[in-house]
């Protein structure tokens, strides 16, 4: 079974520490994000809490209500990340979450689930133009490790604060301010911090699959490698060059690819040619990936898209410290039917614009149509035969079936 881990290419904070709940967040495999938002402060941590870290609840504060009548709708996290501490370390837990419901009734804007350890809980806003504002220090509720508020802190001030959306009614879109956290906090005026929320955005519509025109579907193949990381060495080590097989259809200036991710067989996507080259663009949604864990039985569904990470970018994580969210783009040599790609890795994430948290990462080096005579193809004179494969090794002669460069070109030997 696949693992999620989280790939912690986005650096964003300087240390912090984080209370943590008696949660296990073990089933998703994840490196730990290296630093935090906030300094010097102790983060509380449910998985380690005991009777001395929490005070028994104290009489219930009021929880917000939402308007009878109104209809709930579901709203997506299209992206930001919610952060705990777990045994010692810092994840980005926001795929355990599920759709945020919302009620707008006039200038009031309700919001539940944006707490994890009280999901049901609502808050409430205004609306006001384009901004939505959340009072601080709403009540979310009380457990045996004591009450919890939705809190605001303003980073830059580093005091706390009205939590701010920009609200676009058009999209449907709700996107939390860049300046403020959004904490999941044990106390309205005080850092008590069990998680919290950065660069949260929320879409009113679902996220849609490619739908491909009518036309010819051709067979063409992929051929790369896949990555996996190294916990010991802490970093990615490339896997066997494999090949699978996709469909293709062109249709004019749109190529379209279904099952460019071998994960994804039937997922379509779409690129754009021009100036010879075929780009496809990041953040294509190609469905949902099930996960069930083998001792609770519970399962999770995950929304996953097609993300493009710059090489580069990602060969200098540890001294940039942010990597590079970039289109997919190809050389594309229409007589020969190739498509190259030396500078761009496929990631299937949980989220369209991060790679934080992955399924696969993927480097899908060529996509060709094969010939159909196997080595038919090679230099017919006596002059002797060149061979490379993907890895760009000389060889003799082909060892074993697959795709090799033969004096110059790419051919698939069966």
């Amino acid at each position: 079974m696949k693992r999620f881990t989280l790939i912690s290419l986005l650096v964003l904070f300087a240390t912090m520490g984080f209370a943590q709940r008696n949660i296990d967040f073990s089933q998703l495999k994840r490196m730990p994000v290296k630093q935090n938002i906030f300094k010097n402060v102790q983060m509380l941590d449910r998985s380690a809490a005991t009777s001395t870290q929490r005070k028994a609840p104290r009489k219930a504060a009021e929880l917000v209500t939402p308007p009878s009548g109104k209809e709930t709708e579901q709203w997506y996290i299209f992206d930001g990340g919610f952060y705990v501490s777990y045994q010692g370390e810092t994840i980005d837990v926001a795929e355990l979450f599920e759709n945020i419901g919302v009620i707008i009734d006039g200038n009031d804007i309700y919001l539940q689930g944006l707490a994890l350890y009280f999901k049901d809980a609502w808050v409430k806003g205004t609306i006001d133009g384009s901004t939505v504002t959340i009072p601080t220090g709403q009540f979310l509720g009380s457990d045996s490790d004591g009450d919890e508020y939705l809190v605001g802190y303003d980073m830059s001030k580093k005091a706390f604060c009205d939590i701010k959306f920009a609200y676009d009614s058009e999209k449907g879109l709700l996107t939390l301010d860049p300046n403020i956290a959004m904490l999941e906090n044990g106390k309205q005026s005080e850092l008590a911090i069990w998680g919290y929320w950065m660069g949260l955005t929320l879409s009113q519509k679902a996220p849609e699959l490619v739908t491909p025109p009518a036309g010819e579907e051709e067979d063409w193949v992929v051929g790369g490698v896949e990555l996996t990381y190294d916990e010991e060495k802490q970093t990615m080590v490339p896997g066997e060059a494999e090949e699978y097989p996709v469909k293709v259809i062109i249709d004019g200036s749109d190529f379209y690819v279904q099952g460019l991710s071998n994960i994804f067989p039937e997922a379509w996507v779409k690129g754009t040619i021009a100036d010879g080259k075929v780009t496809f663009a990041t953040g294509q949604y190609l469905g949902v990936y099930s996960e069930t864990d083998e001792e609770s039985g519970e399962t999770l569904d995950f929304n996953m898209f097609l993300v493009g990470l710059s090489t580069e970018s990602a060969e200098n994580t540890e001294s940039t410290g942010s990597p590079e969210i970039v289109d997919l783009v190809y050389t594309y040599d229409e007589e020969n039917q190739t498509l190259t790609n030396e500078t761009t890795l496929m990631v299937i994430s949980v989220k369209p614009t991060s790679v934080r948290t992955y399924l696969q990462i993927y480097c899908p080096v060529v996509i060709y149509k094969p010939v159909d005579d196997g080595i038919s193809t090679i230099n017919s004179k006596k002059e002797a035969n060149v061979f490379y494969n993907l890895q760009g090794v000389k060889m003799a002669k082909p060892t074993q079936k697959g795709l090799y460069i033969v004096n110059g070109k790419k051919v698939v030997v069966k």
